[in-house]
């Protein structure tokens, strides 16, 4: 059950004591306290209730409830005085005295009674006396007695007995039933809800004190009305200390004064305080009630950091990261730095890319690098392979389920792969793999920016940046009529074309130096011949990047026996001219480029010492001369000889 209100009354006679106590018990929910006191007596009385929290609310005739109302920090509801009960009373003092009498009344500003309308319908005249305050009150009362006064009317009895020290007549207005009733009404009320107002306040703060911010906030005269613990940890103050002071007196504070700065509304200003404490500080204004108050949260950077941390922690965790950007693409051939700095471009953008080229060349990794030179950079990287699932089970990845949605389906649901790429990028691998119904659903998902869950019933909406990749002509597939041509021109708004290796023949040798200095292997040397490059340069390389980093991975499993003339290497090299489809064949076969007869032996002759490393005899006889000649030959070629 909830506790009763607590009313203090402040009753002017005797009479309003016994009222007051017979219309409290008219409401189930309130007690009074009563003090037969009025004007500055009451304020100080008032004052005592609101230290002790004795009272939630006042009520007191007026003038009395406007002096309380004004000094102290009570909800007042003042027992209206009305023009007939004055009426009454001075029609009433009239017959009991006769003439020579007045009114003294608290000085309302402005006048609240009109007693040029009571004496043209009273039919007589009377003086009107004012007072603000006790001293003014017997000020008043001294003055009216010079002046032949004989009968006094006043609002209260406590005056009418203080009248009687001059001997003068004194008669007191008093008031009925009904607007005593409606003052206790509105002061319940009042007290509730100033009881409402100090819950919210106290949940409010208890989330604000709960917050991993410092808050510090100013009310539209500049005072400081809120100033959580954070707060005084981070600027080493007290908040008793701050709290009702206005900005001008905070300024001393230097900690204050730095995060406070010109009370202009900010958004991340970083504040050094003296103690080597960095702060990431933002000041928010906003109007009430006419006037404009100043919230100013920060944060210790440090903190910031170590949050940034985490979060990127849990993204690596779950895979949830891009890895690559562009300064990891090797490559100094104008082919390579073209596209590199078309996606950089393409960066910028929110548009959908479609990234085309063969497999091995490397389409994840410009995907990555440009979400990261992209603004979503701090958002999750979500990589799918759409051809590595069944089209149901790359549904259910890619939009989630709710629970129930089929047998085997995690209680309460799984968010789908779109939903959590929500603030990044989700890259679609060969996505030319695709089947007709996940098409027509991704489809949506770039037109509506939304998705719905495996058997849900509800949209979700999601900011998602879609980059997609394929080694497939899907401008052919369209014409055939295997991939959905409204979907193709939703992709193929940034359509980004990455070379194979074999169009940048002069990017092999980078590359292949990149991969060994990567595995960092002792058994193999850093630099090589032009020759032996130039070799590698020969060959297509139809698994691009992917099989480069193959060879130099085999490479360095079997190490260089010969440093002087990269007999291992030369061998491996030889070896990717005579392989097909990854087996040895019974014949050797060498290519050669065009050129004149002495060019082309000399190719040859080269191509074949490499298959024959160690046994120049051997060679020779497959040649079908002698050894002296294929010595002069070889020599002519520039191949060193052993």
């Amino acid at each position: 059950m909830a506790r009763k209100i607590r009313l203090g009354v402040f009753s002017p006679y005797p009479e309003f004591t016994e009222l007051a106590g017979e219309i409290v018990r008219e409401f189930d929910n309130a007690e009074i306290i009563v003090e037969e006191k009025i004007l500055d007596d009451a304020v100080e009385a008032a004052r005592d209730w609101a230290e002790r929290d004795l009272v939630e609310a006042v009520v007191a005739r007026n003038p009395t409830a406007q002096m309380v109302a004004g000094r102290v920090d009570l909800p007042v509801s003042a027992v209206e005085i009305t023009d007939f009960d004055i009426i009454k009373t001075l029609h009433r003092a009239r017959s009991l005295y006769g003439e020579s009498m007045a009114f003294i009344t608290y000085d309302h500003r402005p006048a609240e009674y009109d007693f040029d309308l009571f004496k043209e319908i009273l039919g007589f005249d009377f003086r009107v006396y004012h007072y603000r305050d006790n001293q003014g009150l017997y000020d008043s009362i001294d003055l009216a007695c010079r002046e032949g006064i004989k009968t006094l009317v006043a609002t209260g009895a406590c005056i009418v007995n203080k009248v009687k020290a001059w001997n003068v007549n004194g008669i007191f207005v008093a008031s009925g039933k009904a607007p005593v009733y409606e003052a206790f009404a509105n002061a319940i009320r009042m007290a509730e809800l100033r009881r409402e107002n100090r819950h919210f306040i106290n949940r409010l703060g208890s989330i604000l004190n709960s917050i991993s911010d410092g808050v510090l906030a100013l009310d539209e005269a500049g005072k400081v009305f809120f100033c959580n613990p954070l707060a005084e940890r981070l600027l080493g103050i007290k908040s008793r200390e701050v709290l009702g002071k206005k900005v001008d007196v905070l300024l001393k504070h230097e900690a204050l004064r730095k995060i406070y700065r010109d009370g202009q509304r900010a958004n991340g200003d970083l504040v050094r305080l003296d103690a080597g404490k960095e702060l990431l500080v933002n000041r928010v204004t906003f109007n009430v009630g006419g006037g404009q108050c100043l919230v100013i949260n920060f944060q210790v950077v440090s903190a910031i950091v170590q949050m940034e941390e985490k979060i990127r922690q849990e993204l690596y965790a779950k895979g949830l990261v891009a890895k690559y950007s562009f300064s990891d693409i090797c490559g100094d051939s104008r082919l390579i730095r073209e596209t590199i700095d078309q996606a950089r471009k393409f960066a910028r953008s929110h548009s959908t890319v479609l990234i085309s080229g063969e497999s091995g060349t490397g389409k994840e990794l410009f995907a990555q690098s440009m979400h990261n030179e992209s603004d979503r950079r701090n958002g999750p990287f979500v990589a799918v392979n759409c051809a590595a699932l069944p089209e149901t089970l790359l549904e259910s990845e890619l939009f989630g389920y709710e629970e129930g949605a089929f047998t085997g389906a995690r209680r309460g649901g799984k968010r789908g792969l779109f939903e959590i790429a929500h603030g990044g990028t989700i890259f679609l691998d060969e996505i030319g793999e695709l089947g007709p119904q996940l098409q027509a659903r991704i489809l949506r998902v770039i037109q509506q920016k939304e998705v719905m869950r495996v058997g849900g019933g509800r949209v979700i909406p999601v900011d998602v940046r879609i980059i997609t990749a394929t080694n497939r002509n899907l401008f052919e597939a369209v014409q055939k009529g295997s991939f959905r041509e409204d979907l193709f021109y939703r992709l193929n708004v940034l359509p980004l074309k990455v070379p194979p290796l074999r169009r940048r023949p002069e990017d092999i040798p980078v590359l292949f130096n990149h991969f060994l200095r990567r595995r960092g292997d002792k058994r193999v040397p850093s630099q090589f011949p032009q020759h032996v490059t130039e070799k590698m340069k020969r060959y297509s390389w139809p698994g691009n990047v992917r099989e480069l980093e193959n060879f130099a991975e085999r490479y360095c499993a079997l190490g260089e026996d010969d440093f002087e003339y990269f007999s291992t290497l030369r061998g491996l090299i030889s070896r990717l001219f005579g392989e097909d489809g990854g087996e040895r064949p019974t014949k050797h076969r060498i290519v050669v480029e065009l050129g004149t007869f002495d060019q082309i032996e000399s190719q040859i002759i080269e191509q074949l010492a490499c298959l024959f490393p160690n046994s120049k005899g051997d060679l020779a006889k497959v040649l079908g001369i002698s050894r002296t000649t294929l010595w002069r030959k070889l020599k002519a070629s520039g191949v060193q000889i052993n």
